[in-house]
């Protein structure tokens, strides 16, 4: 919007121009006044003799009138002046003087009204065209600001409609919360997302309504976590039109200094076609896995059993000793201890040696990969089973025919080293590994058989693969 211009230009501008938008040379209205006066005193003085003389201010009136409303304060001031003094001059007896003092009554009456008159027009025309100007000036200001404005709103509507367009691509819809005038706005991606028809009224229990039977006790939940100030970012199902969606709501949640709730904005975000992917992956993922561990299993002869760690645990049964794992120090002080109770466990020097080497190496590896970990001994039926779990990251799905049967590799992060050296030297390992960490038992007979190898045998009824 443009300002106005300073006032001393403005009354320049009231007296050298005909219009307030359009910008004239400053000494065009008084060329034009003189050239109108001229002209009116020769028609008058051809006149002269069938017109009385009352007549004839009149027509200077209407004269400086003009030039007071056309051209401003200075031509219309030159229009009196030229005009009073043509009227004394060529009309008032007596003629060819200008005001002579002692004349008659009537030169001096008529001169006098002349005079009178015309100020009070003249007066009166300044005033209708500053007020004219400022109506002018007002209109104009006006219409800058409609043109503003619906720049402005134009600018609005684009907007809006480009949100619009790009929450319908994302399908990702918004609301908006005003808890003093107590609405609720959902965009219209919001309504198709929870597939109602736009504009319906809304409630919380419309909202609830359309989530998920077993979902909804935890959207509440949040909801009401929210309310008292905790962070609202939410993922769960719900029901439209009998199809199962699943939808991604985060809300920004305004409170006063009091804890009052004012409003809030939030969005929805239809995940439906992202947790699918993410559900085929998952199953690809498995399946692959799968196969991983079937195939080692069977490339071992059954000696790498991949499981789970409940399936381990309950093979292990209770402990007859365990230790905690975190510097190299502690595999020193558990591996003079683990070598005492094989020992008073009637296992033979050359099993002992294999048992402790195994144990050795998966906890080096978590030591080294995983920050530690505990080391637990469990009895079996015919041996002695090593238990080493960790937290670390676990072996990627990847990377598990190498660990199994390539000697020496290693993942960063995982218990990859040694597993074909463990192998050699055990009867059997079962692994269980995800991204919780990893558990190795690794199983030892009491006896070595005369060959020196170990012998074959099944564990508590735990098949290979």
């Amino acid at each position: 919007m443009q300002s106005e211009p300073p006032s001393s230009n403005a009354k320049g501008s009231e007296s050298h121009q005909i219009d307030p938008g359009a910008k004239w040379p400053w000494w065009l209205g008084y060329l034009v006044v003189i050239v109108l006066e001229v002209i009116l005193t020769a028609v008058l003085m051809a006149l002269k003799p069938y017109l009385p003389l009352g007549h004839f201010p009149i027509c200077y009136i209407l004269i400086i009138m003009l030039a007071a409303y056309l051209f401003g304060e200075g031509p219309g001031i030159l229009s009196f002046f030229v005009g009073l003094f043509a009227f004394d001059y060529f009309f008032v007896p007596p003629l060819g003087t200008l005001f002579p003092l002692g004349e008659t009554s009537m030169g001096w009456a008529a001169t006098t009204a002349f005079f009178i008159g015309t100020v009070i027009v003249g007066i009166s025309m300044t005033l209708i065209r500053r007020s004219r100007r400022k109506v002018m000036r007002a209109l104009a200001r006006a219409e800058r600001e409609i043109a503003e404005r619906e720049k402005v709103e134009q600018a609005l509507r684009e907007s809006r409609e480009d949100l619009r367009r790009a929450q319908a691509v994302a399908h990702i819809g918004s609301w908006r919360l005003d808890v003093q005038r107590n609405v609720l706005c959902w965009s219209d991606e919001a309504y198709r997302i929870f597939g109602l028809p736009i504009g319906t009224p809304l409630t919380y229990e419309t909202f609830l309504a359309h989530v998920h039977p077993d979902d909804r006790q935890f959207v509440d939940e949040r909801w009401k976590a929210a309310l008292a100030g905790d962070a609202y970012d939410i993922e769960h199902r719900i029901i439209v039109g009998g199809e199962v969606k699943w939808v991604r709501e985060r809300a920004e949640l305004e409170f006063d200094e009091h804890g009052t709730l004012l409003g809030g904005f939030g969005t929805v975000q239809d995940i439906t076609d992202l947790k699918k992917a993410m559900e085929a992956l998952r199953e690809s993922e498995e399946h692959r896995l799968d196969f991983y561990r079937r195939t080692i299993t069977a490339a071992t002869d059954g000696k790498l059993v991949f499981t789970d760690r409940k399936e381990i645990e309950a093979l292990a049964g209770p402990s007859i000793g365990s230790w905690d794992l975190r510097t190299p120090g502690d595999w020193t002080i558990a591996r003079h201890e683990i070598q005492d109770l094989a020992t008073a466990e009637g296992m033979d020097p050359e099993s002992r040696s294999r048992f402790i080497v195994c144990i050795g190496e998966a906890a080096t590896n978590a030591l080294k990969h995983a920050g530690g970990g505990v080391i637990s001994i469990h009895k079996t039926s015919d041996g002695l089973l090593g238990l080493i779990s960790d937290k670390g990251a676990g072996i990627e799905a990847l990377s598990l025919p190498e660990v199994a049967l390539k000697r020496g590799y290693s993942t960063a992060g995982t218990l990859g080293m040694g597993y074909k050296v463990m192998l050699s030297l055990s009867d059997r390992i079962f692994l269980a590994t995800d991204d919780a960490g990893t558990t190795v038992a690794v199983e030892v007979s009491l006896c070595t058989s005369e060959t020196g190898v170990p012998p074959d045998s099944t564990t508590n009824g735990i098949l290979a693969g």
